[in-house]
C-alpha cells in the first residue's frame, strides 16, 4: 500500500519512502556515470520527479551545509544552475519557516504555561470569594433567625399589651 492507502504501482515500490544514505550515494554515482533519469528512477523504484527532487535537495544541502560552490553542485548533481538556485531558495525558506514555527510553538507553550499559572491563581481567588460568600450566607441566615425572633417577641408584646387593655 502507498502512503495514501492506494495500491503501490508496479515498479514504484519505494515511492513515498524516505531515502537512506546508501540510496543517495548510489544516486550520485549514477549521475556521475551520466545515466538518464528514467533509468535511475527504474533502478530506485521511484518516479523521475522523485529523482529530480532528491537531487535538488542534495544540491541545496551541499551548497548551504557543506559550503560547496554552485559549480561543484552542478557537477555533483547534474542539475543546471537555475534548478540549484531555486532549490537553495526553497531550502532556506523551509528552514526559516521551521524556525519560525518552532519559535511560535515555544511561545505558545510559554503562554499556555503562564495561563495555567494565572488560572491556578484565579482559582484560589475564586475559592476565597466562594468561602466569603458562604460566610455571608451564614450571617444572613443568622440575621433572619434573629429578625424572626424579634418579630415573635414583638407579636408577644402586642398580644400582652392588647390583653392588658
Amino acid at each position: 500500500m502507498s502512503y495514501y492507502g492506494r495500491p503501490t504501482p508496479v515498479g514504484l515500490e519505494n515511492m513515498g519512502k524516505l531515502w537512506n544514505n546508501e540510496e543517495k550515494d548510489l544516486l550520485l554515482n549514477e549521475i556521475k556515470e551520466n545515466k538518464p533519469h528514467s533509468e535511475i528512477a527504474r533502478s530506485h523504484k521511484r518516479t523521475i520527479g522523485s529523482i529530480i527532487s532528491k537531487l535538488r535537495t542534495i544540491s541545496a544541502e551541499l551548497h548551504l551545509d557543506e559550503k560547496k560552490t554552485i559549480q561543484q553542485c552542478i557537477e555533483i548533481t547534474g542539475l543546471d544552475m537555475t534548478d540549484i538556485l531555486d532549490a537553495i531558495d526553497k531550502y532556506e525558506y523551509n528552514k526559516r519557516t521551521k524556525a519560525v514555527a518552532a519559535e511560535n510553538k515555544a511561545k505558545l507553550k510559554e503562554k499556555t504555561l503562564s495561563k495555567h499559572v494565572d488560572i491556578t491563581s484565579e482559582r484560589s481567588i475564586v475559592s476565597k470569594h466562594v468561602d466569603h460568600l458562604h460566610e455571608l450566607r451564614c450571617d444572613v441566615n443568622e440575621l433572619k433567625k434573629d429578625v424572626k425572633e424579634i418579630l415573635r417577641l414583638m407579636n408577644a408584646l402586642y398580644d400582652f399589651e392588647a390583653s392588658q387593655n
